[in-house]
């Protein structure tokens, strides 16, 4: 396993709970495939967004990350 997604239902909206990528596979796309994933899945549920949250003390994110869900508010 290189990488792997857990999706929840939160309120009216699908969260992207865990997001991880093995540290060796890093920089090739994979948290980016996921997140797709994760929106076409909350889509196809009937989710009309999906949420990103975590504190520093909570989880790394990536800037592409940041900006990916800045982008779709």
């Amino acid at each position: 396993m290189q990488s792997l997604v857990e999706l929840l239902s939160w309120g009216e909206a699908m969260l992207p709970d865990n997001v991880a990528v093995m540290p060796d596979t890093q920089g090739q796309g994979l948290g980016n495939s996921m997140l797709a994933f994760a929106e076409l899945a909350a889509s196809k549920a009937g989710y009309a967004a999906i949420r990103l949250s975590g504190g520093e003390d909570e989880v790394q994110c990536k800037p592409n990350f940041l900006a990916r869900a800045s982008k779709k508010d």
